[in-house]
């Protein structure tokens, strides 16, 4: 009996549902998303305040895996090769990137409020979209302003200060 009780509490507390997990993607896809921002505030100090023209030189030039580049909760699946060359060159095929990167031609300094990047659109079960800005910082953006900003975004082929309203 007490074996039983042991096993129902451990499936209550450790067999996640769909809500806890699609919140748990939701913050790998942010992590994977800041990642991404280091690594091009990190190309950026290398540069003379450039940042990369396109994130495969900020994967070869900062080293950075190929697995950042993916968001978990999409169907992307991270570049492979045998060598760093050929990831950046698979990774550059549809499928290996789930962001948006509109960084090509800043210099620094940036305002802080300027969106370098975001996800590319998730499936339904995962609603809002996380954004990148040239501070580093990631915000999560539920659904309703996440059209919103996406409509933005889309018109736009670069980087662009957003505010979200609060």
């Amino acid at each position: 009996m007490l074996g039983l009780v042991l096993l129902v509490g451990w499936t209550v507390i450790y067999i996640p549902t769909g809500r806890p997990r699609t919140m748990s993607m939701a913050v790998l896809c942010a992590s994977n998303l800041r990642q991404v921002g280091l690594g091009c505030i990190m190309y950026a100090n290398d540069n003379n305040g450039h940042w990369p023209d396109d994130l495969s030189h900020m994967m070869i030039a900062e080293d950075v895996a190929p697995e950042i580049f993916v968001c978990p909760a999409g169907s992307d699946t991270p570049a492979a090769g045998p060598t760093t060359q050929a990831i950046a060159a698979n990774f550059a095929l549809p499928g290996h990137n789930s962001y948006v990167y509109l960084g090509k031609g800043l210099v620094e300094p940036l305002a802080p409020n300027l969106v370098v990047a975001y996800e590319r659109p998730q499936p339904k079960g995962h609603p809002g979209t996380n954004v990148l800005f040239a501070d580093g910082h990631v915000e999560r953006l539920d659904a309703s302003v996440a059209t919103t900003f996406l409509r933005t975004a889309q018109a736009s082929s670069t980087a662009f200060a957003w505010t979200p309203a609060k």
